[in-house]
């Protein structure tokens, strides 16, 4: 990195675990998103020089992570073949959250994106939009859009 000295074995330490749930929440499949955990470390590994900054690497890895995630969804191999094996399983509070995570994993993978960024990562609209490079305005659509759904497959009368 041009501005922090920081090896790679530290940045793995550090952001290990965002890689990864970004990874999971978009492929849905603890082993694709353990291949796309390891496709982008060692990108990063030989990309490291044209990183900018602390705020440039964490904004590079999760879209490095969203942008694996979208090729292999779109690889012949998964686009013809559903595995049958472990589905992920959550450990919520209690059921209704264990409902809503369902829900949220059954979005299309443009909305969970978002969704993921905003609410579990707690970036802003803007800064999701930077990290996703589309404009805030779809971001918040997208956002909008994503509720809406939720709203609608959860039951409107249902406090949650």
């Amino acid at each position: 990195m041009k501005d922090i000295n920081i090896s790679c074995e530290s940045i793995i330490e550090e952001y290990a675990d965002l890689v990864y749930r970004v990874a999971l929440s978009q492929v849905k499949n603890k082993h694709d998103a353990e291949d796309i955990f390891q496709e982008v470390f060692i990108s990063l590994i030989k990309n490291l020089d044209k990183i900018e900054d602390e705020a440039h690497l964490k904004h590079w890895l999760i879209r490095s992570a969203i942008n694996r995630a979208k090729n292999y969804r779109l690889c012949f191999w998964h686009r013809r073949v559903e595995l049958k094996g472990e589905d992920i399983t959550y450990c919520a509070e209690n059921e209704e959250w264990n409902d809503i995570i369902e829900e949220i994993q059954s979005l299309p993978a443009k909305l969970r994106a978002v969704v993921y960024l905003h609410y579990y990562e707690g970036f802003s609209a803007e800064e999701t939009g930077r990290i996703l490079k589309i404009p805030e305005g779809t971001v918040k659509s997208r956002l909008y859009t994503a509720r809406k759904r939720l709203k609608m497959s959860l039951g409107e009368g249902e406090e949650r």
